[in-house]
């Protein structure tokens, strides 16, 4: 993930909110430097949600540091740019600073709710052009139960059974086929004293 992201996270963090903007997110300055790194290590999403809701940026960096790596990488299947999947998981995170009440946990995690955010920001409101795809990286990189994906994505529970089984199927496959093995030498060269012994552990 680009270094910069991290660097435009903070900084959005340590932005003020416009002063109309002041009583809508119930605007605090914050103090970084008196945030311990640890304290939300062993939080859950609840906690956590409730901590950023509290103005306290510690929890907005334990968050970064569980969910930012894959939000970009899920960001990265469905930008067409690497500046676009940098800008969804920014904005997706300063977002959740600003309104952390727009964050719904009933059903999902906040994992799946974040890349969610990500993913209307990737492709915007119309229904997706390419719903295989984008099912599969909300299954594999976002989180998703096929349930959730296919509800993201507006596909019948059935079809999207079907395509993430051919998807298993053809990795299936492609894992079976590979180069063909090699033909013995026809004469065999013995096998030396040592051929049945593991290896030590000096080698």
């Amino acid at each position: 993930m680009p270094l910069a992201l991290g660097t435009s996270v903070r900084s959005s963090l340590q932005t003020p909110v416009a002063p109309s903007d002041r009583a809508r997110h119930d605007w605090r300055p914050m103090r970084v430097e008196q945030q311990d790194p640890t304290r939300f290590a062993t939080a859950d999403d609840f906690q956590l949600l409730v901590a950023v809701a509290e103005r306290q940026v510690g929890a907005v960096w334990e968050i970064y540091g569980r969910y930012a790596l894959r939000l970009y990488r899920l960001a990265s299947e469905l930008a067409p740019d690497p500046q676009q999947a940098e800008g969804a998981v920014l904005d997706a995170l300063v977002s959740l600073w600003r309104e952390p009440s727009a964050i719904d946990l009933l059903g999902q995690t906040l994992g799946v709710a974040l890349a969610g955010d990500v993913y209307r920001r990737c492709t915007g409101a119309e229904p997706s052009s390419e719903p295989r795809r984008d099912l599969l990286a909300l299954v594999a990189l976002g989180d998703h139960t096929r349930g959730q994906a296919a509800r993201r994505v507006g596909l019948a529970p059935e079809a999207a059974a079907r395509v993430l089984s051919a998807a298993v199927r053809g990795a299936a496959s492609a894992r079976r086929v590979g180069p063909a093995p090699a033909r013995p030498p026809a004469d065999p060269a013995p096998p030396s004293e040592s051929a049945d012994l593991p290896p030590s552990p000096a080698d």
